[in-house]
C-alpha cells in the first residue's frame, strides 16, 4: 500500500510506505541428491539450493541485499534474474556440515530469506523446509571445503594468514614454506621473502631461490635480472653493484663479470672494498680511493712501497728501475745519484757513495779506505812511501790525482806511492816508468842507460852526478851528466876546474878557453869571460895568463912587472 497525505496546509508532506514482505514460493531441489555436492574426502559436506520468491511487492526490493538463512547461519543469495520473475529467483549455499558417517545420511534444514535494508532493518519472510539424503557412495566418496577454505568442525572458512589450500580443503590449510606468505583465503602462498621469488600452490612445495643475475626484495615474489654495473650470486634480496669504475652486463653472476676499463685493474682492500684502479695507483685503505704512488716508490696492489736500494722510480710507477752504472741510490729514491767526477760503479744498481770506484789514475779518498777526514770539507788521501810510511794529504777532490812526486798504482781502491829516491814524477798515471830523476841525478850505471825499475818496485834511486857535473832532469846515463860551466872533463867522467887564466862559460866536455892576450884572470873554475882583466896600460901579457905580473911593458915603456908602464 502507498498512501500519501499531502495538502496545502500542511507545512510538510510525509510519504508513508507499507511493504509486504516477500515469501518462498518453492526451494529446489527440496529432497533426494542435492546439487553442487562438493565430494572429494573429508568430514565436511555442502550443497546448493535455488529458491523462487512470490512477486514482489515494490520493485525498490531490487536494491535490497538478499541473504540466505539456514537455521543460525547466514549466507549471501545470488541473484538468477529480476526477484519475483519466477523459480530459482536466488541461489543459495547451504552452510557447510561434519556429518557423521553411516550407511545414509541426512542433511535437513530450514530455509528463510531476509531481505536487509540500508540500516540492517530485517524482514523475515516465510520459511520451507528441505531434507537431503546422501547415497552410501556419496559418503564413500567424502566430501570436502572448496580451495582457500578448511573445515572447522561446523563451516567451511577462509584459510588463515600464512596457508592456503590450493584444491579441496580439508581440516586445515597448509602452512606456508619457509620465504612464502599468504593474506589469508588463498589457493597459493607468494614467495616473497628477500632473494626468492615465484608462488607455491601444492603442499609440500618450497620457494625456489632467484637465479644468479637475479634478485627479489623482501615482499615481491618476482626475480628481476640484475641492472648493468651490478652482479648476484643467488638467493639475494639485492643486487651487489660492481667495484667503483667497473662495469658489468645486466643479469652478471659475479664479481668476475666486473671488467675495469683499458688501463686499469680491480684493486682490492681485503675486508673493506675494491676499485678500478689505473697502473700506479693504489687503494687506499681508509678512503677507497685510487692514490698515484710518489716518486721513489712502486705499486703493490695495495699500498705503495719504497724502491729497494740501486733502484728508483717516478710518481706512479709499478716498477722501479736499476740504477744505471755510474750511478748509485738508497732505497726510495726518485733518482740515482750520479757518482762524483772521475768516478764509476762499473755495473748498474749500486746503492751508496762506496760503490763508486775511481778511474785509473784517480784514486779513492777516505770514503773507501777508511781513513778519517782532516777536514770536513775534503777528503783524505794517503800515500805509500818507499820505506813503508804513510803521509795523509788533504784533497778537494773524491777521486784525487796522486801528488807531486808520486805516482798510480792500481789496486781496488788506487794507490799514490812516493816516487823513488832524487826522483819526481812526470805522469801518475805511468807507475813507476813515470818517475824520473832529478837534475843532477841519473838512473842508469856508468855503463848502462835504463829506463825502466833496475830493481822491483819501489827500491829503485837515482845516482848523483859526479862532482863538480850536472844532468839535466830524467836523465838515463851518466853520460848525460856533463861538466859545469867552470869545469871540463868527458861527459860522466871526472871534471876539473879550468885553471886561473882560462875559463869555460857552458857546461858540456869543451876545454877551458885561454883568456886573450893582454888580459889575464887569476880566477879558479871562472865561467864568464869578463873574468879575464885587462893588462895595465901600454903592457901586454900573453894568452892564458893568470897573473897581472904577466903582464909586461911594452916596448919604449918601463916599469914593474904588473905596474903602470912609464916612458
Amino acid at each position: 500500500i502507498n498512501a500519501v497525505d499531502y495538502s496545502p496546509s500542511c507545512p510538510s508532506a510525509v510519504e508513508i510506505y507499507y511493504y509486504a514482505r516477500p515469501s518462498i514460493a518453492s526451494v529446489s531441489p527440496n529432497s533426494g541428491s542435492p546439487t553442487g555436492l562438493v565430494l572429494s574426502g573429508g568430514s565436511l559436506v555442502q550443497a546448493e539450493v535455488t529458491v523462487a520468491l512470490d512477486a514482489m511487492p515494490d520493485v525498490s526490493f531490487e536494491n535490497r541485499d538478499l541473504w540466505c538463512k539456514f537455521a543460525q547461519f547466514l549466507s549471501p543469495a545470488a541473484r538468477q534474474g529480476p526477484l519475483g520473475g519466477g523459480a530459482n529467483d536466488l541461489k543459495c549455499e547451504l552452510p557447510r556440515h561434519t556429518v557423521e558417517w553411516d550407511s545414509t545420511w541426512l542433511l535437513a534444514g530450514v530455509a528463510e530469506v531476509l531481505v536487509i535494508d540500508g540500516e540492517g532493518l530485517a524482514f523475515v519472510a516465510n520459511t520451507m523446509s528441505f531434507a537431503y539424503q546422501f547415497a552410501q557412495d556419496d559418503v564413500d566418496e567424502g566430501l570436502a571445503c572448496p580451495a582457500r577454505t578448511y573445515g572447522n568442525g561446523v563451516l567451511c572458512v577462509p584459510c588463515p594468514q600464512d596457508t592456503f589450500m590450493p584444491g579441496v580443503g580439508f581440516s586445515a590449510c597448509y602452512d606456508c614454506p619457509e620465504h612464502a606468505s599468504s593474506p589469508g583465503n588463498g589457493s597459493s602462498c607468494e614467495c616473497t621473502g628477500a632473494g626468492y621469488g615465484g608462488s607455491v600452490a601444492a603442499a609440500g612445495g618450497a620457494c625456489a631461490a632467484c637465479a644468479a643475475g637475479t634478485f627479489s626484495p623482501a615482499g615481491s615474489s618476482a626475480c628481476s635480472d640484475c641492472g648493468g654495473d651490478s652482479y648476484s650470486q643467488g638467493a639475494a634480496a639485492a643486487c651487489t653493484p660492481c667495484p667503483l669504475g667497473a662495469s658489468s652486463a645486466n643479469g652478471s653472476t659475479s664479481a668476475a663479470d666486473c671488467s675495469c676499463a683499458a688501463g686499469q685493474y680491480l684493486r682490492e682492500v681485503p675486508g673493506v672494498g675494491s676499485a678500478c684502479c689505473a697502473f700506479g695507483f693504489f687503494l687506499d685503505q681508509e678512503t677507497l680511493l685510487c692514490s698515484q704512488c710518489p716518486a721513489g716508490t712502486w705499486e703493490n696492489a695495495t699500498s705503495c712501497a719504497d724502491c729497494p736500494k740501486g733502484t728508483f722510480s717516478a710518481a706512479g710507477a709499478t716498477v722501479c728501475g736499476e740504477c744505471a752504472a755510474g750511478t748509485y741510490a738508497w732505497h726510495g729514491q726518485a733518482a740515482c745519484t750520479p757518482c762524483p767526477a772521475q768516478a764509476t760503479t762499473g755495473a748498474g744498481g749500486q746503492d751508496e757513495l762506496r760503490d763508486c770506484v775511481c778511474a785509473a789514475p784517480y784514486v779513492d779518498t777516505s770514503h773507501r779506505q777508511g781513513l778519517p777526514r782532516l777536514n770536513a770539507d775534503t777528503y783524505t788521501l794517503r800515500v805509500e812511501y818507499p820505506n813503508g810510511t804513510l803521509t795523509l794529504f788533504e784533497s778537494g777532490d773524491f777521486c784525487a790525482t796522486c801528488p807531486a812526486d808520486t805516482y798510480h798504482v792500481a789496486s781496488p781502491y788506487g794507490v799514490c806511492r812516493r816516487c823513488f829516491l832524487n826522483a819526481f814524477s812526470t805522469d801518475p798515471s805511468a807507475g813507476i816508468d813515470g818517475c824520473a830523476c832529478n837534475a843532477g841525478y841519473y838512473s842508469g850505471t856508468a855503463n848502462t842507460c835504463v829506463s825502466a825499475p833496475a830493481t822491483p818496485d819501489p827500491v829503485r834511486a837515482c845516482d848523483q852526478c859526479p862532482p863538480f857535473s850536472y844532468s839535466a832532469p830524467s836523465s838515463l846515463c851518466l853520460a848525460d851528466c856533463k861538466c859545469n860551466a867552470g869545469y871540463t872533463g868527458p861527459d860522466g867522467g871526472g871534471c876539473a876546474a879550468c885553471a886561473a887564466g882560462t875559463y869555460k862559460t857552458a857546461a858540456g866536455d869543451a876545454a877551458c878557453s885561454n883568456c886573450a892576450t893582454g888580459k889575464y884572470s887569476s880566477d879558479v873554475a871562472a865561467t864568464l869571460e869578463s873574468q879575464c882583466l885587462d893588462c895595465p896600460k901600454n903592457s901586454d901579457s900573453p894568452a892564458g895568463s893568470s897573473h897581472i905580473d904577466n903582464c909586461t911593458c911594452n916596448s919604449g915603456y918601463g916599469g914593474g912587472g904588473g905596474g903602470a908602464a912609464k916612458s
